[in-house]
């Protein structure tokens, strides 16, 4: 079934990006305060 793999690899892609821009986030968050 390509079509689940398919949604894993973005689900898996998106987890990343997240956990890569999350603490940018979070930093941007802490000096706007």
């Amino acid at each position: 079934m390509p079509e689940v793999e398919e949604v894993h690899a973005v689900t898996g892609d998106t987890g990343l990006i997240l956990k890569v821009r999350m603490p940018t986030v979070l930093r941007g968050v802490s000096t706007s305060r």
